[in-house]
């Protein structure tokens, strides 16, 4: 019923998960808060036609961030035995120098393709290629997520069975528009 009061046990509690995630082997640097939301909840009655106060929620929102990506599962697990009462998302993602190293890749091969039309198409039209006047990237990202157990409940689930958490591929893909004259 008390802002404060929600403060307080919400930091015990994010303080907790916090410990539990470290003890599981996540440094610090890899756990940072992604939002932090303080609500009063009220509730309509329509008796007195007036708002009742029904207390606070606090939300307080922790990103995490591992490369075992084999063990997420059970960090899940920890995280919601130690009072973790929603996990929303998870998200698998390469680590910077392989992204920036597949992200070359797909580049080159994106520009060996389209010269490769570009060739077949001025063969067709019985044209000479020249020099690429113009060249524009696009590059798209993809790293799909799973969605994973989520509400108060999930604190039952993890004593019942260990979760099964199984990483997914992530795409990146390139695109070129390039612009050849033509002689």
């Amino acid at each position: 019923m008390d802002a404060k009061e929600a403060q307080l046990e919400n930091g015990r509690l994010s303080n907790t998960v916090v410990d539990a995630v470290k003890r599981w082997g996540v440094p610090e640097s890899g756990i940072e808060t992604s939002s932090y939301t303080l609500n009063k909840i009220q509730e309509w009655d329509p008796e007195t036609r007036n708002y009742k106060n029904r207390g606070y929620r606090l939300t307080h929102t922790l990103k995490v961030t591992t490369s075992r990506i084999n063990d997420v599962g059970d960090l899940v697990d920890k995280a919601v035995e130690a009072g973790a009462n929603e996990v929303s998302q998870i998200t698998f993602t390469l680590q910077d120098e392989t992204e920036r190293q597949a992200r070359n890749e797909a580049l080159k091969k994106a520009m060996e393709i389209a010269e490769e039309k570009a060739q077949i198409l001025a063969t067709t039209a019985g044209i000479a290629l020249g020099g690429v006047t113009n060249i524009q990237e696009q590059n798209y990202y993809y790293a799909p997520f799973d969605y994973s157990k989520s509400g108060i409940g999930a604190t039952l689930e993890a004593a019942e069975a260990p979760t099964q958490i199984s990483p997914q591929k992530v795409e990146i893909q390139s695109s070129v528009q390039v612009i050849f004259s033509i002689r």
